[in-house]
């Protein structure tokens, strides 16, 4: 995977890589071990924000779990993607990828010369 892909091509490769049993979801042992990577990757830069980060992770995943039991997660690829593509902090902390919201080119006219 390169820096080329699309975004949701980036986002299907960390969710892929979050998988590890490959079952097509992530559970919560698996999200556990997300935590401690992003806790890895990020705390001894910003303890307090990584902290506060990982926080809003586990609020935004059980409301993805819709009031069941959060040993019992399960985080299809479709929500995982619509969850990091919607909260970008969320995204920063769990992808290694720069994923910036698509933004309209806009094309500039060359202006008229005057003589």
């Amino acid at each position: 995977m390169t820096s080329t892909g699309s975004v949701r091509e980036k986002l299907k490769y960390v969710f892929r890589t979050y998988d590890q049993d490959k079952d097509g979801v992530i559970n919560r042992k698996e999200i556990d071990r997300m935590v401690k990577i992003a806790m890895r990757l990020h705390a001894k830069d910003d303890p307090e924000n990584t902290t506060r980060i990982i926080e809003e992770l586990k609020r935004s995943l059980e409301q993805l779990n819709q009031g069941k039991d959060f040993d019992d997660i399960r985080i299809t690829s479709k929500e995982f993607i619509q969850l990091l593509m919607e909260n970008k902090e969320l995204c920063e902390l769990v992808s290694p990828f720069n994923i910036e919201p698509v933004r309209d080119t806009v094309v500039q006219q060359p202006h008229a010369q005057t003589k």
